[in-house]
């Protein structure tokens, strides 16, 4: 009878495939938090009345919606969850490469990390690029935590994806 080969775990995919989860939660973090930032106009009116008035103001992705509806939004708005989709995905796909060892499923995983880090790079220009186009354009937007939270953990997720797909 041939001796059976045991199959052990590759600590660097698991650690990979973790960073991976934790990248993803930080992800949808992002897509929840502040994501434009405009100066507050009143702060120095604040001050004078004797109140503590921040110096900006942030709007997450919904508030940006009610605010300043145009089509630099609803593609930045598409790019936003596009990029946390991808990032699930590549989630998926480096877990299923770590317990299948697959070499398509591991290619596919691959994939899905590079594109992650695609739209989490494009995610940021559109916001760049709303926040100059807009009406927050006359208050000097900037992007918040939020979406640059959401580009660095998108494009780590990717990373961390193909890292898991490769060392599996």
């Amino acid at each position: 009878m041939a001796k059976r080969k045991s199959k052990k775990l590759n600590t660097v995919a698991l650690a990979a495939v973790a960073a991976t989860l934790v990248f993803l939660a930080l992800a949808v973090t992002g897509m929840l938090i502040d994501w434009v930032s405009v100066p507050n106009i009143g702060h120095g009116l604040g001050e004078a009345l004797g109140q503590d008035a921040p110096e900006r103001i942030g709007f997450t992705l919904a508030e940006c919606a009610t605010e300043w509806e145009v089509e630099e939004y609803n593609a930045m708005n598409a790019l936003a969850i596009v990029t946390v989709v991808a990032a699930a995905l590549t989630f998926v796909g480096a877990a299923a490469t770590m317990i299948t060892g697959n070499k398509l499923v591991k290619f596919a995983a691959m994939a899905l990390g590079a594109v992650t880090l695609v739209c989490a790079i494009i995610a940021i220009v559109l916001t760049y690029s709303y926040c100059d186009n807009t009406l927050i354009a006359l208050a000097d937007g900037t992007p918040a935590i939020g979406a640059w939270l959401l580009t660095i953990a998108g494009a780590l997720c990717g990373l961390a994806g193909a890292a898991a797909a490769i060392k599996s």
